[in-house]
């Protein structure tokens, strides 16, 4: 996934953190993607899954501008 955002003009922000986190930015937008094990009996609970990928994106929230008057 960080490959195909880079390839779409996402810029790493930093290395990839201890715990398998990475930061990336294209324009006022920033993600934060990570992938790991399921905790202790989570796995079981959830079918044949192990791990899990988490996403998070933020932005700044602008109020878009007011129509021109005519």
């Amino acid at each position: 996934m960080v490959n195909r955002l880079k390839e779409r003009g996402w810029r790493l922000r930093g290395e990839v953190d201890a715990d398998g986190a990475t930061f990336l930015e294209s324009g006022g937008w920033e993600v934060i993607t990570g992938v790991g094990p399921l905790p202790g009996g989570t796995a079981d609970q959830h079918s044949s899954a192990v791990g899990a990928l988490a996403l998070s994106a933020m932005s700044t929230c602008t109020k878009p501008p007011s129509p021109s008057p005519r």
